[in-house]
């Protein structure tokens, strides 16, 4: 796939499996603690894609597009933690 970030040479499956990544080990941990307070953040996965794969933080064109793609994969594990919280 295409490079999202150029300068760290990142390409969009590897930004879009990191995001999984995360997602998941955030359900997990809210699973394994009894709580749903576990569920990933827009602004925490932005920041764990900058730490862990370097993208977003040389000269920053690629963050609009880094918001846009965690726009997209965060709902479906947010989703479920709102549909928990409403059974409560």
């Amino acid at each position: 796939g295409p490079a999202v970030c150029s300068c760290a040479g990142i390409r969009r499956q590897a930004i879009e499996d990191s995001i999984t990544l995360l997602a998941n080990k955030a359900a997990s941990r809210g699973r394994h603690a009894g709580a749903l307070s576990s569920v990933l953040t827009p602004a925490q996965c932005l920041e764990a894609l900058q730490t862990n794969l370097g993208c977003g933080v040389q000269c920053g064109s690629c963050v609009p597009e880094l918001r846009s793609m965690i726009r997209i994969a965060l709902p479906e594990s947010q989703g479920v933690a709102q549909e928990c919280r409403g059974d409560v």
